[in-house]
């Protein structure tokens, strides 16, 4: 039997509110909801911030040995305040979708 997880990853690889499904056609519509909240998120990096480079890119080779079946990196501006001042970088978090082989 399979299952499906989509996730999205904070920029240290980490899940953040995985779901499961049963349905691959339901995770995918999940997956592309993630996708679409993620283009109207307030901090998203610009082209210009990245070199011409889109702000969500999709990741062609993923990794398939792993189950992932799409992935993309989605890059947002990051604002810190520390004792030593105020600082701004782009970080970058995913959107995956993997399916996982259970066995009963």
């Amino acid at each position: 039997m399979k299952i499906y997880k989509v996730t999205e990853t904070d920029h240290y690889g980490y899940s953040v509110d995985p779901k499961y499904f049963l349905n691959k056609k339901k995770a995918y519509e999940e997956y592309r909801a993630l996708i679409k909240k993620a283009w109207n998120h307030p901090d998203l990096a610009s082209r210009d911030d990245l070199d011409g480079e889109k702000p969500i890119k999709e990741l062609e080779d993923c990794l398939k040995d792993s189950g992932i079946l799409n992935q993309v990196i989605v890059s947002i501006w990051n604002e810190c305040n520390t004792p030593e001042g105020h600082w701004s970088d782009i970080i970058s978090y995913g959107i995956e979708i993997r399916e996982i082989e259970v066995v009963v």
